[in-house]
């Protein structure tokens, strides 16, 4: 097996580092379980030569996990025991990281005012559909067999909206506090 060094070092020939860090500090800002182990694809790039990864099913993630359950906005998981390229960047290259990290946190995709920004430019074209949608389903989410009796917390479509917002606010700030 290769060391935490050797990943870091000659990883380069197989794929590109930055982007798997990219990945990581994604999935851990995200706190998208799923998708850091086990939800996402490593695909070859023939122009490059290079493995890429392509995350799928987002479906634990911002604020909630696969069963709807709420997951708060201090959770914390640094996925060293999903993937053992996150495990050897974080063991051998923990400055490179935090560098990242502080550069999106600070003035990149994960600062707060750019955060709630995408929220918004995403809810901007669904809201109309998605406000009849609730009225239509909400019921039938909400009693899902798949999760109906693990939640008491229910909402309506604004409601689970300022949740996601309220959110995004606290996991930004909690970001200012995440050391590698």
């Amino acid at each position: 097996a290769a060391s935490d060094n050797q990943i870091l070092n000659q990883g380069g020939q197989w794929f590109d580092v930055e982007e798997m860090m990219d990945w990581l500090l994604f999935v851990m800002f995200s706190a998208a379980d799923d998708s850091a182990g086990k939800n996402s694809y490593l695909a070859f790039d023939a122009p490059s030569g290079l493995m890429r990864f392509a995350p799928w099913d987002f479906n634990h993630c911002w604020g909630q996990d696969w069963r709807t359950l709420r997951v708060g906005s201090g959770h914390d998981n640094r996925f060293q025991s999903y993937n053992r390229l996150f495990q050897a960047f974080q063991a051998a290259a923990p400055d490179t990281l935090q560098d990242r990290w502080d550069s999106l946190v600070q003035d990149g995709p994960f600062a707060q005012e750019a955060l709630r920004e995408r929220v918004a430019a995403l809810y901007e074209p669904i809201h109309p559909s998605a406000a009849r949608d609730w009225e239509r389903w909400g019921s039938s989410y909400r009693s899902y067999g798949g999760w109906s009796g693990l939640r008491n917390d229910w909402t309506d479509y604004e409601g689970e909206r300022e949740y996601l917002e309220q959110w995004v606010d606290e996991r930004a700030e909690w970001a200012t506090e995440v050391h590698f």
